[in-house]
């Protein structure tokens, strides 16, 4: 049962109560006079199983709700780029960082069911034997029906996500100051042109609730092959294009 529920019932417990013994008593927090006539006592007798049945049936209506489940989806591409002294996204973090934005759906598929929440996003970068962490900075709002907008979250979120809706958002990560400084767009690019490394794998951890109470995270994961941000680069390179900005397809995905 619900705290609402609870109270009906209680209350529904003690007027039964009162009207069987005229009043006279306190009980569930509730204090019953002494009841003169015995219409009163029938009303109160009454009005008390009217109680009990509407808590009863307003718990069991709750209990009977379906949780919420989320389904995540996106994260088909990557963009890996870096940041400007003049970017007015980034204020107070100067240039150099590499920033990384990809599209995250986040969908409650149950129905009916109650609301479910994407209460944040985190996400890391494993490349050259280093694991980088990253949190969400900005988010872009896809699913509005005039246009987009850029809003700012520490975790992209908290947004509530009634059943059967899905929640969309190009999300921008921002490298964590790990007490060396923040992972800077010159290091990424020394990384992937190191003979024989590994290629990049940036994994997103979506965490949700259901109220308060937290559900298990749900994590996507986009493995981006070096030898195709190498050709982009070079593609760019040849271009005469000062390429700050390349864009990883997701060799797999999924955690």
């Amino acid at each position: 049962m619900t705290g609402i529920s609870e109270i009906l019932v209680g209350g529904g417990v003690a007027a039964v109560l009162a009207a069987a013994i005229g009043g006279g008593m306190k009980a569930f927090g509730t204090e019953v006079p002494l009841i003169a006539s015995w219409q009163r006592q029938a009303a109160l007798f009454v009005v008390g199983l009217l109680l009990i049945v509407g808590g009863i049936r307003l718990g069991s209506q709750v209990a009977e709700t379906p949780r919420p489940k989320a389904q995540v989806s996106g994260m088909t591409a990557v963009d890996f780029r870096s940041s400007r002294s003049e970017d007015s996204l980034l204020p107070g973090h100067g240039s150099g960082l590499l920033l990384v934005t990809t599209d995250i759906a986040v969908r409650n598929v149950t129905e009916p069911a109650r609301s479910l929440t994407w209460s944040g996003t985190t996400a890391t970068l494993r490349l050259g034997g280093a694991t980088i962490p990253f949190r969400s900075y900005y988010f872009t709002n896809l699913t509005d029906q005039v246009e987009p907008w850029l809003g700012q979250h520490e975790d992209a979120g908290p947004v509530s996500i009634r059943a059967g809706e899905v929640a969309r958002h190009e999300v921008m990560f921002i490298p964590l100051n790990t007490g060396t400084g923040r992972y800077k767009w010159d290091d990424f690019l020394r990384a992937i042109n190191r003979p024989g490394d590994q290629n990049p794998v940036f994994e997103i951890t979506i965490a949700t609730a259901v109220g308060e109470a937290a559900e298990a995270p749900i994590t996507l994961r986009c493995t981006a092959r070096v030898d195709e941000l190498m050709d982009d680069l070079r593609r760019l390179s040849r271009a005469n294009v000062t390429s700050r900005w390349i864009t990883a397809e997701c060799g797999q995905q999924g955690g």
